[in-house]
């Protein structure tokens, strides 16, 4: 080797030890997390050691990337904007710079929302109190990853007090992004709402809201998720298939001075804008400080929960919010479907303030079938729970638990699982040694009665109001739907296995429409018996070859046969009771070349 080469050699080993020294500077300090989803866009976001460029790789497979989205501007905390995305469909990411990939893997990936029109099933994760560094935080976390299994959460909802003790940078990275990112954070979208620990329980940063808070977050402000534009990440609003999300600030200050409470505030004004506009089967409102509760606080005595059970909830009763998720307290506490109480706990009446005085539990107790309600009218009630306890636990007043509760818990850790499918919601409180301790069913718009119409010979499908478990009145079929066609009036009914929900169906047979009328028959043909079971003699006129074919009422052939009818006798005997076709009215031809004859035929497959 020469010098020169010895010399080129040096210099290169020594530029790549120096560029990874440089590139080993860079670390991932913080994230991703994932903000703002849409059924088209998402927001990235991550926080890096040293300043860099921002690059987010996006695919449809692991580690296989087609699209790049950049900003050039070098920073510490970075936040890609993607657009443009396809509805409901999964996406694999990585986050780096331009110069290298900091992140990737099958565990970093996000589902685009569905169209606002869509109404799968949805799941959610609900936590208060949570960021204090705890093992009860860390149970909490993993049992709610043990029970979602491979379930995708679709949004992961904050209701305050989400860093102690005062909402600091440091707090922040070490009590909430390092208990989470590794898990849930890379696939979830998060949705906060502050409390006031998160404003560092300080008077002045109420107003000011200079806290970690609302730099760590970013929030949408211009309806972009949906919703009326509330203009500051304060508050805001968002959609998710064929739920109205509420996010509201029940600490801070709005133009120095008005609370959550203040009914003239700016935030209660988009509030009453926003509600007035929702259209979405459900409604769901959330903030940290509970207008009911006897946990580890007391809203008889504490100023700001009375005096948002006294003002807000007047005008939320006046729409159609069905259920409202505080935490502050570090408990767990769920009310019935309730409306109309204002005051203190000892005023609390069930007979007065109950919509309904079932439990809920909807398992086959006593008095437990789900909250029922109508998607077109308001002021149904609501169901109010408070949820503190997914990292800090504990604590009690002296009026618990709160006459207006049903279930309360103060010694357990726990989070929410939240499960919407079309009309029916289901809350689960997970606790943190693994079991459901409490749950109810709310569902809307069910136990139908319908009359229907059904020209002679048709069909119809049959479709139960609710999702769950069903058992008709006919043969007793189990599905969610079934397809009847009767020859005459008939009622069927579909109930649950418990007896809560019931639907009726009446049908009608109209006889004067369909191919009951056809002109097309002759009487050279006779067919008996005629309603058969499908086993039905054929007379003909004369001695022939036929080719027989049997037409539903949409002319569609189900059955062909040639058959022969002798000199000695001109009937013959056709069976179809094998075929799998179903009772009804029927066309039945027969050809011999030359004529064709055709007669009507009626099949009951019940005889």
């Amino acid at each position: 080797m020469t010098m020169n080469s010895c010399f080129k050699a040096f210099f290169l080993g020594c530029f790549f030890l120096l560029s990874n020294s440089l590139s080993g500077q860079v670390a991932l300090v913080r994230g991703p997390y994932l903000q703002v989803g849409t059924s088209t866009g998402i927001i990235i976001r991550w926080k890096t050691s040293i300043p860099t460029d921002s690059r987010v790789k996006i695919g449809f497979l692991p580690d296989y990337f087609i699209y790049d989205f950049d900003l050039k501007t070098e920073t510490t905390d970075h936040e890609v904007i993607l657009d443009k995305l396809i509805p409901n469909t999964k996406y694999y990411y990585a986050i780096g710079s331009s110069q290298q990939v900091f992140q990737s893997g099958e565990s970093n990936y996000f589902i685009t929302y569905p169209n606002s029109v869509a109404e799968q099933k949805f799941t959610f994760w609900i936590t208060g109190d949570c960021g204090n560094n705890s093992n009860n935080q860390r149970q909490v976390r993993d049992q709610y990853l043990k029970y979602a299994g491979n379930t995708p959460t679709d949004g992961w909802l904050l209701l305050g007090d989400n860093a102690y003790n005062s909402g600091l940078e440091a707090e922040y990275d070490l009590n909430f992004f390092k208990q989470y990112q590794e898990t849930v954070m890379k696939h979830t979208v998060l949705w906060p709402a502050p409390g006031n620990h998160d404003y560092g329980n300080n008077a002045a940063l109420q107003s000011s809201k200079q806290v970690p808070y609302y730099n760590l977050f970013t929030l949408p402000t211009k309806g972009e998720a949906g919703g009326v534009a509330s203009g500051t990440e304060s508050y805001y609003s968002y959609n998710i298939g064929n739920i109205h999300f509420i996010a509201l600030d029940s600490y801070g200050k709005e133009s120095m001075n008005y609370r959550l409470y203040d009914t003239l505030s700016p935030q209660v004004t988009w509030l009453k804008k926003d509600l007035e506009s929702n259209h979405q089967t459900w409604t769901i409102a959330y903030w940290h400080h509970p207008p009911y509760t006897m946990g580890s606080h007391d809203s008889d005595g504490e100023g700001e929960l009375s005096e948002i059970r006294k003002n807000l909830l007047r005008i939320l009763e006046r729409y159609t919010v069905d259920l409202v998720l505080c935490g502050h307290s570090h408990s767990y506490e769920r009310s019935r479907l309730m409306k109309g109480h204002y005051d203190f706990s000892s005023t609390f009446d069930e007979n007065q303030f109950l919509k309904n005085k079932s439990t809920g539990f909807y398992n086959g107790t006593p008095s437990s079938c789900p909250y029922f309600k109508q998607s077109s009218k308001k002021g149904e009630g609501i169901v109010y729970v408070v949820s503190g306890s997914a990292g800090q636990v504990g604590g009690s007043t002296s009026g618990f638990p709160h006459p207006a509760m049903l279930y309360s818990n103060r010694t357990e850790g726990g989070s929410l699982v939240l499960e919407i499918e079309k009309n029916r919601l289901d809350l689960k409180w997970l606790s943190a040694n693994g079991n459901i301790s409490d749950s109810f069913t709310m569902m809307k718009d069910v136990g139908v009665s319908k009359v229907v119409t059904l020209p002679y010979g048709d069909e119809v499908e049959l479709t139960a109001s609710w999702i769950g478990d069903y058992k008709w009145t006919r043969n007793g079929e189990t599905t969610s739907s079934i397809l009847v066609s009767p020859l005459t009036d008939t009622l069927y009914v579909v109930e649950d296995k418990l007896n809560c929900l019931r639907d009726s169906f009446n049908i009608t047979v109209n006889r004067t429409t369909g191919i009951e009328d056809s002109s097309l028959e002759n009487s050279d043909i006779r067919i008996f018996p005629n309603p058969s079971d499908g086993v039905f003699s054929i007379e003909l006129p004369h001695p022939q070859f036929y080719k027989i074919e049997l037409l539903d009422v949409l002319g569609n052939i189900v059955v062909t046969k040639v058959l022969h009818v002798d000199d000695f006798n001109q009937r013959i005997r056709l069976d179809v009771a094998d075929f799998q076709i179903r009772s009804g009215l029927y066309l039945l031809l027969a050809n011999d070349g030359q004529t064709q004859f055709v007669k009507k035929v009626i099949i009951n497959r019940s005889h």
